[in-house]
């Protein structure tokens, strides 16, 4: 947000996102993992590989 309004960002809060990176990323492959295995599950049932893709949501 306070790139797109061209202002910094206050350091306490530069330093609670290098805190939550970890958590972050973590999440983000957790998710990507389940991505994965919904497609697999759904190409088992039937579907290509492109349908497969298609019905799994890109992201929240």
């Amino acid at each position: 947000m306070s790139a797109r309004l061209d202002e910094t960002m206050p350091p306490d809060y530069l330093e609670l996102l290098d805190e939550l990176e970890p958590l972050t990323l973590s999440a983000a492959v957790v998710l990507g993992q389940m991505r994965s295995l919904v497609v697999d599950l759904l190409e088992l049932s039937g579907p290509t590989y492109s349908e497969a893709i298609a019905r799994v949501p890109a992201g929240p």
